[in-house]
């Protein structure tokens, strides 16, 4: 069974009843779901959302450790940490330091929708995951390799966000830290999660 299916329905993240006060109430609660421990354990996610006046795909929040060093802190401070996903979402923002570089790694990325030569606005249009190892058939393309120096990774994968049929922005997800291989069984609950989450 898939965890993303097993995260809706115990913790019913996306049900009218939850009290989001804002879009970033939402940004939060998709951004900790995929990292946490009771979550999609992903080490580190980075959204990116698409700006239809400006007409850019646009960095906009990420969530995650920057080093093994860090991500030693941080999982030491989740031994005493909340238990439930639900929690951990409430917690998130008074979580200090934990994801300050990641999120200056995204601050100034903003890409053209026309530049269809690159592998976030590729992943865009096509509506498709991408995975890029060292398998990947375009594994020396240009925006590939911009991808990786970006966020310092030789794995990572691209997740578009689709709503009613248009692409509104893509998830990249990665285990930087761990090194642990993104399995397409990984591929399918987070695709899954990320029909959920645009959707609500």
């Amino acid at each position: 069974k898939l965890k993303s299916e097993t995260l809706n329905r115990e913790f019913d993240l996306f049900n009218a009843h939850n009290n989001y006060e804002s879009i970033q109430d939402f940004i939060d609660t998709i951004l900790v779901s995929i990292t946490a421990g009771q979550g999609l354990r992903f080490n580190r996610a980075f959204l990116f959302l698409v700006d239809e006046d400006e007409q850019i795909l646009k960095g906009i929040q990420a969530i995650g450790p920057s080093s093994g060093d860090e991500a030693g802190i941080i999982y030491k401070e989740f031994d005493s940490a909340p238990r439930t996903l639900n929690e951990m979402i409430k917690n998130y923002k008074y979580k200090i330091g934990s994801d300050s570089v990641v999120n200056s790694v995204l601050k100034d990325v903003q890409i053209k929708l026309s530049d269809g030569q690159n592998i976030l606005i590729n992943a865009l249009r096509s509506q498709k995951y991408i995975l890029i190892n060292e398998d990947y058939p375009l594994i020396g393309d240009p925006s590939v390799f911009w991808l990786r120096e970006l966020f310092r990774v030789h794995e990572c994968a691209i997740i578009p966000m689709l709503w009613h049929g248009r692409s509104i922005g893509v998830i990249v997800v990665d285990n930087q830290v761990t090194q642990s291989k993104v399995t397409m069984h990984d591929i399918k609950g987070i695709t899954k999660y990320a029909e959920v989450a645009t959707n609500a």
